[in-house]
């Protein structure tokens, strides 16, 4: 009798915590090799498992219980509302191809749950065939989960940094509160770095860079494009930003950056972090400049503070690089002039 009410249990938590696993992985946020944030939505069904071994009377009697105005509804097959509230946030996915993913596991959850209903109910006695419908199912599903890992990772993540690129960016921005900072940082005479060692070194500075940045500050950093990455903190000001980045500066100033015979440049390494040891004939000095900006009013978009913190970099660059400057509201407009000229020349 027992084991009746753990198909019972798995039947009400199972599409819920398929779900939230879509749900979560549905964001570059959700997706930053933090498996123990996946694992979490599974609590649900691992939490009814425990309740019905140490309070089965009460367990057996919440998943039998029947709606008073339609007897024939089991609690189990209320799970359906989950679904249709899963089909409902496809629609508010922005991304397309994320979209059609979505779509796909949406579709692959209905013959899982009537499966798992069937299972339940008094006719579903056949376990073994009902069985091997629900490997057959959750094998699908897995194997939808793993393509969807595999896009995510081709479309929103830097093949050579290994930090989430720029679409990741553009994504995250949508999320943004009102109250946030954006930093964008860069490299220091990188151009004249990849000209003096070559584009294997450059690219091993961009990875050293990479693994600093990801490791200071977490979830926060973003490859921007070429030299440049960016930081996000929700729900900071710039001014409690601004500590944190200037000791980023100066930790990243002082670690030594080696550089590899030619033998160890043509290998590329596993290793991002090219600060921690091995033979080189030479170290370099790696150092970054930083510009920060909050938005000073309400209906400044995310891409406004993004160009004023591009201000704020190009004045850290005016005024010699290696240091960190905050934007003090300027003119955006006319800071989008001053860089278009700048490029044009």
């Amino acid at each position: 009798a027992l084991g009746i009410y753990r198909w019972r249990a798995i039947a009400v938590a199972a599409p819920l915590s398929l779900m939230f696993i879509f749900l979560v992985g549905s964001t570059p946020e959700g997706n930053r090799n933090h498996p123990a944030l996946v694992a979490s939505t599974i609590l649900p069904l691992g939490l009814l498992l425990v309740m019905i071994k140490f309070q089965g009377p009460v367990v057996r009697d919440f998943l039998n219980w029947r709606l008073s105005n339609y007897p024939h509804w089991r609690l189990t097959d209320l799970s359906l509302i989950g679904l249709q509230l899963f089909g409902i946030t496809i629609f508010k996915q922005k991304d397309k191809e994320v979209r059609r993913f979505c779509a796909a596991t949406w579709v692959s959850l209905f013959p899982l749950l009537f499966l798992l209903n069937r299972l339940v109910s008094p006719g579903g006695r056949n376990f073994f065939f009902l069985s091997c419908g629900l490997i057959f199912s959750g094998i699908g599903l897995a194997l939808l989960y793993s393509m969807y890992r595999m896009y995510w990772q081709k479309i929103y993540l830097d093949e050579l940094t290994e930090l989430p690129n720029r679409r990741a960016l553009d994504t995250a921005m949508t999320h943004l509160g009102k109250t946030y900072t954006i930093v964008m940082l860069d490299i220091d005479h990188f151009k004249k770095f990849n000209d003096s060692y070559g584009h294997h070194e450059g690219d091993n500075v961009l990875r050293f860079v990479a693994f600093h940045l990801a490791r200071q500050t977490g979830m926060k950093a973003y490859r921007y494009g070429g030299e440049e990455f960016c930081l996000l903190y929700d729900s900071h000001r710039a001014d409690d930003v601004y500590p944190k980045v200037e000791k980023l500066r100066e930790s990243l100033s002082k670690r030594k950056f080696y550089i590899r015979s030619p033998k160890h440049v043509r290998a590329r390494t596993s290793h991002r972090d090219r600060g921690k040891g091995g033979s080189a004939a030479e170290t370099v000095q790696v150092t970054i400049s930083a510009g920060i900006a909050s938005p000073n009013r309400l209906d400044m978009t995310p891409n406004e503070v993004r160009t004023a913190a591009d201000r704020a970099l190009y004045q850290s660059k005016e005024k010699g690089r290696n240091q960190v400057s905050l934007w003090l509201g300027d003119d955006v407009e006319e800071f989008n002039e001053l860089l278009s000229g700048v490029s044009s020349s």
